[in-house]
């Protein structure tokens, strides 16, 4: 640097942290300006008590290049080599580099910019000390083979390729071979179809692979692998640019006069390798495969699960002629394809990070349902029920999943055309169903729930009241989802049969309104606004009831709910989602609810009466605090005639007006109490007066003549508005609960 212009600010002080780092000498870092730019360094590795397994010693020339002197600083080392030149070169992560080219470092299977956009030059130089270090006692590949990266003068390109095929069909011929396919050649990527043909069908393989109406895409793929009994430990995948290079390369394999002899035997048979996408260039994509000491890492998706297929590594290249000159010549170009899996629900599976169910059923492919199906697809759902009425109407594009060859078809069927758009090859199953759920038995829709819960997202009263009643019978699991209060407010309701139906949760949602401001500003909003649907004019004589709401908002409420839908949870409860009056996420809040109590109250009715354990918890602290004298107060819940079922969520203290003896009870009027005028403004009057609860100071909680009278008398009124009316009696460890309709 003497005499030189100082350099950029930044590369000083990238030049000052590397000084500073574990292991480096000071003295040795170097700022190397040229073609290119670099950072020159000497560093320490690591002793070990471990045997020494390969030529890594006390210290290490290093050498980070950059392309551009203006990258230093700003991201991480385009290249790390070692300038030693008889640094070993059969090691593990290395990149394929020309032999007269320092032997390349592969730290990161991913590159290093995530890793210097978190730890900056520091994390680069963590990895460099771990690569020396595992190096030096031969544990590289100490969590199985890590395959051999791309080299840095390749060209790329994307391709669909099934490794786990290719590994497995050479491990039936353990002794090496040759093996035939067709591979589709387009301008963006090239796919390997995963399936032999013998040579002598080829030609009419490849015929029969051209679309109707559609120029010739398809060329052959030629795939090779030796005797699995030799074992290669050396990176052996070069930084091939030209057939030339890849010949060389299957020479050292022993595979060159094998794969030469495959490409004679299938232009003698007529093969044409011709592609129209390349100019009606001859092309050939050479499979080779290499058996590896151990098996490849078996955190690599797309792999065979057999250790021993999955020895075999993988390179595949797409070799282009010209369209006279016959195929692989010396200085054809070799394209390297990048082998990526086809995508499938297993590979959305692992993507995600997804573990919860794998199929489900979903009622109602609107706006929110197309939504939620569209995550669960692409969270690797394998099978999807869809059951679902109506249409897709072109409107119903600003916020469904759908697409315009869509409209007009069922909702239902947008969801297959979904499922079909998002895989190749194995795709997820969706079934659809164009029905209305309320006409289905309830026997049917347990049978497609099978072991997931159902999904309800119709909004639908009828349908929750159709599967609170298919819960009475059936170990039916529900999971309804709501969005109120023009999209502020999305709603999650969880429902086992064993615990909390569907009227239950609706009626602890509006029981929340007492402790939730988005469900108190929800039921507020309502009673001011109760027309929370608009009419939409669409076009001539077409009125929709819909509510005008963007897409995204229904996006957020779908995000919200996939956690509950694809978790293992059995307890019930709500999740509520608000949004503020932007549309900007507040918070997901969780409530648990307890399993209900259920009552049969009346002989020969098949109404129920349920209870919350909160109320009869609530009686008996009232009881206990009153005695030695009765006490009471009055029930609030809802009920469902279409049901047939009384929900009791509340129960009100002492009311004023009352008179109380150890053997007598006059309650005062409904509606006097404190706790019950604030849930009458939290809730708007949406939990209706069930009826009343009272105690007995001894163990018998049956109903005396009083009581009954009583009883009857309230019922008498009720009647006339067709409204049920529920009783409970307390006593000490016991209680009943009475229902006149």
């Amino acid at each position: 640097m003497d005499g030189a212009e100082e350099p950029a600010w930044l590369v000083r002080r990238e030049i000052a942290l590397i000084k500073a780092s574990a292991g480096v000498d000071e003295a040795s870092v170097q700022f190397v300006a040229g073609d290119g730019a670099g950072i020159a360094f000497s560093i320490a590795t690591e002793r070990s008590v471990h045997p020494v397994q390969a030529d890594i010693r006390p210290v290490e020339p290093i050498l980070f290049s950059y392309e551009n002197v203006d990258d230093i600083g700003l991201g991480p080392p385009a290249v790390i080599v070692s300038t030693r030149p008889d640094f070993p070169r059969d090691l593990g992560h290395l990149n394929p580099v020309r032999p007269e080219l320092p032997a390349s470092l592969c730290l990161a299977a991913a590159g290093l910019r995530g890793i210097y956009d978190r730890f900056g030059i520091e994390g680069v130089l963590e990895r460099l000390r771990n690569f020396l270090r595992d190096a030096k006692i031969g544990a590289l590949m100490q969590d199985g083979w890590e395959p051999v990266p791309f080299g840095i003068r390749s060209t790329i390109r994307p391709g669909m390729l099934d490794a786990q095929f290719f590994q497995e069909l050479a491990a039936h011929q353990p002794g090496g071979g040759v093996a035939f396919g067709v591979a589709g050649i387009k301008k963006n990527f090239a796919g390997l179809k995963p399936q032999a043909v013998p040579v002598a069908q080829l030609g009419k393989a490849l015929a029969e692979a051209k679309l109707k109406d559609e120029p010739k895409r398809e060329v052959p793929w030629i795939f090779v692998w030796p005797d699995a009994a030799t074992s290669i430990a050396e990176p052996v995948f070069g930084d091939w640019m030209t057939y030339g290079e890849i010949a060389a390369g299957l020479e050292t394999l022993g595979l060159r006069q094998r794969y030469e002899a495959a490409i004679g035997d299938a232009l003698v048979r007529g093969v044409n390798f011709n592609n129209v996408d390349l100019d009606s260039r001859r092309a050939v994509v050479a499979v080779i495969g290499v058996w590896r000491p151990q098996p490849l890492r078996a955190s690599i998706f797309g792999l065979s699960s057999d250790d021993t297929a999955r020895r075999l590594e993988l390179r595949a290249y797409l070799v282009v002629g010209t369209a006279t000159e016959e195929p692989l010549q010396a200085f054809h170009p070799a394209t390297v394809l990048v082998g990526h899996c086809l995508p499938d629900p297993d590979l959305f599976r692992f993507t995600s990070g997804v573990s919860g169910s794998q199929e489900h059923t979903l009622i109602g492919a609107g706006a929110l349902g197309s939504a939620i199906a569209e995550d669960l697809l692409r969270s690797g759902a394998t099978k999807l029920v869809v059951i679902d009425k109506e249409l897709l109407d072109p409107h119903n594009l600003a916020r469904h999943s759908g697409r315009k060859t869509d409209i007009f078809a069922a909702k239902a069927e947008a969801i297959v055309t979904l499922g079909e758009d998002l895989a190749m090859g194995h795709g997820a199953t969706v079934e659809p169903r164009q029905t209305d759920i309320t006409r289905m038995r309830a026997e049917d829709i347990v049978a497609l729930a099978n072991m997931s819960p159902v999904i309800d997202a119709t909004a639908n009263e009828s349908v929750r009241r159709y599967l609170a009643r298919a819960q009475q019978t059936a170990d039916l699991s529900i999971l309804r989802t709501e969005i109120f209060d023009r999209g502020r407010l999305g709603v999650i309701f969880q429902s086992h049969r064993s615990g909390a139906d569907l009227i239950d949760l609706y009626c602890c949602l509006l029981l929340a309104a007492t402790t939730e401001e988005p469900v108190r500003d929800w039921l507020l909003r309502n009673e001011s606004d109760p027309a929370v649907l608009d009419h939409l004019q669409l076009g001539f004589g077409c009125a929709s009831l819909t509510t005008k709401l963007p897409g995204y908002v229904v996006r957020q409420h779908a995000s919200a709910f996939l956690p509950s839908i694809l978790a293992d949870r059995s307890s019930d409860g709500i999740g509520l989602n608000p949004l503020d009056e932007s549309f900007h996420p507040m918070g997901w809040r969780w409530i648990d609810v307890p399993p209900f109590k259920t009552f049969t109250p009346k002989s020969g009715s098949d109404w129920r009466v349920r209870v919350h354990p909160d109320v009869f918890d609530a009686m008996m602290r009232q009881r206990s605090a009153a005695l030695p004298a009765e006490t009471g107060g009055y029930l609030y819940g809802g009920w469902d005639a279409g049901a047939r079922v009384a929900s009791a969520v509340f129960a009100s203290g002492l009311p004023p007006g009352t008179t109380a003896t150890p053997t007598s009870l006059a309650l005062g009027p409904a509606g006097a109490t404190d706790d019950e005028r604030r849930l009458e403004r939290a809730t708007r009057g949406r939990l209706t007066l069930l009826g009343s609860w009272h105690s007995h100071t001894g163990n018998c909680a049956t109903l005396s003549a009083t009581d009954l009278k009583t009883l009857v008398s309230h019922a008498a009124v009720d009647q006339l508005r067709f409204v049920p009316t529920v009783g409970i009696v307390v006593a000490d460890g016991a209680e009943q609960v009475f229902l006149e309709i």
